[in-house]
């Protein structure tokens, strides 16, 4: 059985039955148990499942930590941030969110000498500028949540809104075409929500594990980014947003 054949097979048992054991599958598939576990990383790279002790489970990655979401399509989130830096131009006033896909796009930008003012309620985000002579840094500040990793609630809101940027770098956990961009945390949802109305141009940026998906805290309706970068299938989303970018 060649390997393609397999991951199938082994995607199809985890959509059937939610998760599965490495020593089940080498059963079943008559494979050793490090082919196995070879064929379970391959498709957590690839944003398919979620990799556990023993086994794997479906990807439910709204809900995973900073930490967990950070190590899902990594060098995707880097190709995605680099193609969201690159429509930077200088001397504008840009929000970054909070998240592991924006702080790629924040990563990309530190490299560059552009003079910009940079607003963030997350720390990661910050640290890539603190040392950027050419970057005038303002942190929300705000409540901190430890799981999530960023700034919330009425103090973080208030300093969002008491700026106007010209474009903002907004992460996304559920993107939808006719639900809009959501999240299952209502904290995070007010933070977005503030961020797309104090800006000008608001670009999303998410790697394709999102797309089609919906979640119970409502940000911002499709018609309001402006641009889409993501690494996925492109197909019908240029009916919904003006711009869409293939990173």
């Amino acid at each position: 059985m060649f390997a393609e054949e397999r991951r199938k097979r082994i995607l199809d048992d985890l959509i059937r039955l939610g998760r599965v054991t490495v020593q089940d599958l080498a059963s079943h598939l008559q494979v050793s148990e490090d082919t196995i576990r070879r064929d379970l990383k391959h498709l957590a790279d690839h944003g398919y499942l979620q990799k556990t002790h023993g086994g794997a489970v479906m990807l439910d990655t709204p809900r995973l930590t900073y930490t967990q979401r950070a190590s899902v399509l990594s060098t995707n989130k880097v190709r995605i941030g680099q193609a969201a830096a690159r429509m930077i131009q200088p001397e504008q006033t840009v929000f970054i969110d909070a998240g592991s896909t924006t702080l790629a796009a924040a990563q990309a930008l530190s490299e560059q000498d552009l003079h910009l003012t940079v607003i963030t309620n997350s720390l990661e985000v910050a640290h890539c500028f603190e040392h950027k002579s050419t970057v005038q840094l303002i942190v929300t500040g705000g409540l901190w949540n430890q799981t999530l990793r960023h700034f919330h609630g009425h103090t973080c809101v208030q300093t969002i809104q008491e700026f106007r940027a010209d474009v903002a770098l907004i992460g996304a956990a559920a993107l939808h075409p006719t639900a809009g961009n959501t999240t299952p945390y209502q904290e995070d949802a007010l933070v977005k929500r503030a961020i797309f109305s104090s800006s000008i141009r608001r670009m999303v940026l998410t790697d394709h594990t999102k797309l089609g998906l919906v979640s119970s805290s409502f940000i911002a309706p499709t018609s309001e980014i402006d641009v889409l970068v993501t690494d996925g299938n492109l197909e019908g989303w240029q009916e919904w947003v003006p711009e869409v970018v293939l990173a």
